[in-house]
């Protein structure tokens, strides 16, 4: 992450635990963006607190609600 901001270059990090923890979206000192979270916790305002979904389905989700690309 901090090689792809020294080039000028965005970055976001996707950071999941086995657990149900809701996602937190922070911009870290470093430049990039950093998602922590469960694997089946809510990352948006109106998901249900238990998502039942596989980590690659996970990631295809998240895609969608990186910074910039949030509806």
């Amino acid at each position: 992450a901090a090689q792809a901001v020294a080039q000028g270059q965005a970055a976001v990090l996707l950071l999941l635990s086995p657990s149900a923890m809701p996602h937190r979206l922070t911009l870290v000192p470093g430049g990039w963006w950093e998602q922590r979270g469960g694997l089946w916790g809510a990352s948006c305002p109106g998901d249900p607190p238990v998502m039942f979904l596989s980590k690659n389905a996970r990631i295809l989700r998240e895609q969608g609600n990186l910074p910039g690309r949030r509806r």
